[in-house]
């Protein structure tokens, strides 16, 4: 096999195959070390009596401005791309809501 792979080898774009890699890292099946690359990752078997946890990530933002709504957005639409169910939170400027609104997201998985 040709040391040097690209797009053509395996018909997807170098995008989808970052975007795979990254989903991988994140659901714990690969990990990455920083100068040496890319590795699979050592995980225990699973437990048969444990229930599949809901995939889903956070924004908490704090008040609005003209950008708010893109930043929400694009996190909206990747989310759902990569089926993770979205937790959204403006604290307005205050610490204590956001403190409510992180200690919410922790509590449901994000």
């Amino acid at each position: 096999m040709n040391e040097t792979t690209d797009d053509q080898d395996f018909g997807v774009s170098t995008t989808t195959a970052v975007r795979a890699l990254n989903e991988l890292v994140t659901e714990g099946f690969l990990v990455r070390q920083r100068g040496r690359g890319t590795f699979v990752a050592d995980r225990p078997a699973p437990s048969s009596s444990a229930a599949p946890r809901e995939r889903s990530i956070a924004h908490v933002m704090c008040g609005s401005g003209p950008h708010n709504s893109d930043v929400v957005g694009g996190i909206e639409s990747v989310s759902a791309e990569l089926g993770y169910r979205m937790f959204l939170s403006n604290s307005g400027a205050s610490a204590a809501a956001q403190e409510r609104a992180l200690r919410q997201a922790l509590d449901t998985g994000a």
